[in-house]
């Protein structure tokens, strides 16, 4: 292999395992979600607790903070959180870093919703 092809992998590994790391990490992650539906939520990612507020939309003033949720890495670019939220919704969450989509579902009162948008990171 040449020294080109050589520093080409690398840089290809390099930014896989970046894009992996940004999905979800040790560190806390800042997103902006816009759904489809024109619903804005901004969400924190943390190793031991997520949390979400309403921006616009549906969840307008809402938020909470969730204190356990599951997460599963499916590949280099997409992991999908789950979690019970205070109010008894079961919510999942499937977050594309390669593509910055998103699709979640979820069930609160025997209702079902399912809502995909895009997502960026943001900083507080």
């Amino acid at each position: 292999m040449s020294y080109k092809h050589t520093l080409g992998a690398l840089c290809l590994g390099f930014s896989l395992m970046s894009a992996a790391f940004a999905t979800h990490t040790s560190e806390t992650q800042h997103i902006k979600i816009n759904y489809d539906n024109g619903s804005v939520y901004e969400m924190t990612i943390s190793p031991k607790q997520l949390s979400w507020k309403g921006i616009s939309g549906e969840g307008r003033g809402q938020s909470q903070t969730i204190n356990e949720y599951q997460h599963e890495k499916l590949s280099n670019h997409i992991v999908l959180y789950a979690w019970t939220g205070n109010t008894g919704a079961y919510n999942t969450l499937v977050l594309d870093s390669a593509q910055h989509k998103v699709v979640d579902t979820g069930t609160l009162h025997d209702e079902p919703w399912f809502w995909k948008g895009r997502y960026k990171s943001i900083t507080e």
